[in-house]
């Protein structure tokens, strides 16, 4: 009934265990047909096994004892190691914090990356072929970069270069000594991250004899003079926070209160609505942490619109046009800090339509749609099949066709008030509605409850079983979706559980593809309410 891990690398090595029934006296357990070993038998519902050396991909899983055999269908996955190929940069302070990013294969679901032996921080999976992560403190040299993935680990080596820290190189030879103490009149940046980095100018007086200026009371990690009146140094890492900072001559020293704000990296928790159209306009709300007003948004890769940072917590973005699939959300700040939210969101297409469909947006508010096609359509009937919104969601049930007039032309009436903004199909001269639905078994589009029965290939039977509760109800099949939420076909039947909450229902063929089945608990039918007048 289930495996753990189900998943883990093509080496092969990985312990698992294996819970069911039945399973005293296993003789074997196979992975793809490869059998794994040692194989324990822990009790009746539980063993325990050694996976083989397998090629990455989905295998099935089964068990065999004196009394036959048991699959897992899909139950565990081969993961292939990860390889490194590049990074960049290739090399950075013994300070640590460099952003650095590592191209390869396999990189999906990477849970650490070493550089000679220390972890690094803030790992993001950007795609299969690349991560972001940030480098730790190391003492000065080359060391080798590992990434470790649940197929493995894979090394890049010497691929990394821990530079020693700078030292102060002033840029021009003083040629005034001054023992007046230092003036500070201004600073360019007065927030930055907490890894440090942050390149800061410096305006004031006195400044030529410099030899250190602190924040929160750490040293800069590098002064570079300019002149009498300005210095440029490059921030140490510190926690988040506002700190002081002070500059040190031979003159004394001069303080800048709360001169500067150690920003924390943002932090990605939510996205509402987490779907929308191809087409973009989906106005998004991103819900977070650490969000800076003059954040960028990308979705998929691709930046959004209308960005518009609410508060530290929340940022508002519009999306742009996209393909299907989904995609990682990712917030990034002015001083290149980002945030990600893997698979964050998806771009939904709408419902796959037959070359003679034809699709009428913008309804809301009506309860008409005036049809026009070329003279050649006239007198075809065209049906009104589905309503949608546009993220391909079914909203409601449509039945009614027209006869298109000797022009081409021909307006449909609604039985009901169209109340949202919808996607309707309509097809021409195809199979009707009516001879997909017959009539009797149609559930309503609007029950209080739902239940969803999954993986029906090749079946002609469901088994329902609800609580008892639902006792004497009737469920009715609704509509057949592919797992990627395409509809596929229409399914129709319904049956009276019993008093225990249970029945089976049989359908009118047997389910073509892998597919979801969308039931509903109701006790009126559809039919009764859409008095259907189809050509």
């Amino acid at each position: 009934t289930s495996i753990s891990p189900v998943s883990g690398p093509a080496g092969g090595g990985t312990a698992v265990t294996l819970t069911g029934t039945n399973l005293a006296g296993i003789s074997s357990v196979t992975f793809g047909g490869t059998a794994g070993t040692p194989v324990t038998n822990v009790s009746a519902t539980s063993i325990k096994v050694l996976t083989p050396v397998k090629i990455a991909g989905v295998v099935d899983v089964v068990v065999t004892t004196a009394g036959g055999s048991g699959t897992l269908t899909a139950g565990f996955t081969y993961r292939a190691a990860p390889t490194l190929t590049s990074i960049s940069p290739v090399s950075g302070p013994v300070g640590g914090g460099t952003s650095v990013t590592l191209t390869g294969t396999n990189l999906t679901g990477t849970t650490s990356v070493t550089f000679g032996g220390t972890a690094g921080t803030a790992v993001t999976n950007v795609s299969a072929t690349s991560i972001k992560v940030r480098t730790p403190v190391k003492i000065a040299g080359v060391v080798d970069v590992v990434v470790t993935t649940a197929g493995g680990s894979g090394t890049l080596t010497a691929g990394y270069t821990f530079r020693a820290e700078p030292t102060v190189t002033p840029i021009t030879t003083p040629t005034v000594t001054t023992t007046e103490p230092p003036t500070v009149t201004g600073i360019s940046a007065v927030s930055g991250p907490v890894e440090g980095g942050t390149s800061v100018k410096i305006t004031g007086t006195n400044l030529t004899m410099t030899s250190s200026v602190t924040f929160g009371g750490t040293a800069s990690t590098s002064v570079t003079i300019l002149s009498a009146t300005s210095i440029r140094v490059v921030t140490p890492a510190k926690i988040a926070g506002v700190v002081d900072v002070v500059l040190i001559t031979p003159g004394g020293s001069r303080t800048l209160t709360a001169g500067f704000t150690y920003r924390a990296a943002p932090k990605v928790t939510s996205i509402s609505p987490v779907s929308g159209p191809l087409a973009g306009g989906t106005s998004m709300t991103i819900t977070g942490t650490g969000f800076v007003v003059g954040a960028t948004v990308k979705i998929g890769g691709v930046k959004a619109a209308n960005v518009v940072v609410s508060s530290s917590k929340s940022i508002t973005a519009v999306t742009f046009t996209h393909v299907a699939g989904v995609v990682d959300v990712v917030v990034t700040n002015p001083g290149k800090q980002f945030a990600t939210l893997v698979g964050g969101f998806t771009y939904r297409a709408l419902p796959a339509k037959s070359s003679s469909a034809i699709i009428v947006k913008h309804l809301a508010g009506k309860s008409t749609i005036a049809l026009s096609f070329p003279v050649a359509y006239a007198g075809k009937c065209v049906t009104i099949e589905l309503g949608f919104d546009e993220d391909g969601q079914v909203k409601f049930q449509v039945v009614g066709s027209v006869i298109l007039d000797a022009s081409g032309n021909g307006v449909f009436t609604f039985q009901r008030l169209i109340t949202s903004e919808i996607v309707i199909r309509a097809k021409i001269d195809l199979k009707t509605v009516a001879e997909l639905m017959r009539p009797g078994a149609i559930p309503l589009p609007r029950p209080p409850r739902k239940i969803v029965v999954e993986r029906l290939a090749g079946i002609s039977t469901i088994e329902l079983s609800l609580q008892d509760k639902y006792a004497q109800k009737r469920v009715s099949i609704e509509l057949g979706f592919g797992v990627d939420g395409q509809v596929k076909f229409q399914v129709v039947g319904s049956v009276i559980l019993d008093p225990s909450g249970k029945g089976v229902l049989k359908l009118q063929r047997a389910i073509p593809a892998e597919a979801v089945v969308r039931a509903r608990i109701a006790s009126v039918i559809v039919a009764e309410r859409m008095r259907m007048t189809l050509c």
